[in-house]
């Protein structure tokens, strides 16, 4: 979602970056590791299961190890901490990346549009990178609002 602050003749828009690549990943994690965790518990549960000493052995082995994968596939499934803010200001023409690690330490990053080394539309999204090439964001501009603001801008300045 877009917050767009209209100042004057130009506008400072704060966009979400756009988030999608990780989702899929992370709910394979999820039902890998819910699976595992479920099977760990399932060993014990097994309608007449043998209860000698060495199948108890390694059903606890597998247990622990069924367990420890699966926690660590759930716990590898959290979404990341820390995020991303894009503030893009028309009337100064300057993109603002804002950074907060996990520990809510903030790093901020400003390139004007002619800093830009280059800006990419596609499929409602725009690519920006810096002049060395570095990836700065992915932001959405499916909203008739920032397209409206952010394309004839990033146009202007040759860079899209």
């Amino acid at each position: 979602m877009a917050f767009i602050d209209q100042i004057g003749v130009g506008a400072r828009v704060v966009l979400e970056p756009v988030r999608g690549a990780g989702v899929i990943l992370r709910l394979v994690q999820r039902i890998i590791g819910a699976g595992l965790v479920i099977a760990a518990a399932m060993l014990w549960v097994a309608p007449g299961a043998i209860w000698d000493w060495d199948i108890v052995l390694m059903k606890l082995a597998l247990t622990g190890a069924a367990g420890f994968c699966g926690m660590s596939f759930l716990n590898a499934a959290r979404i990341p901490q820390g995020g991303v803010e894009i503030e893009v200001d028309v009337a100064c023409r300057v993109v603002r990346v804002i950074r907060w690690d996990a520990r809510g330490s903030k790093s901020t990053r400003n390139c004007g549009f002619d800093a830009l080394g280059r800006a990419e539309l596609a499929h409602g999204i725009v690519g920006l990178w810096d002049q060395d090439g570095v990836h700065l964001a992915d932001v959405s501009v499916r909203e008739a609002d920032v397209r409206r603001l952010l394309v004839p801008a990033l146009q202007n300045a040759g860079k899209l």
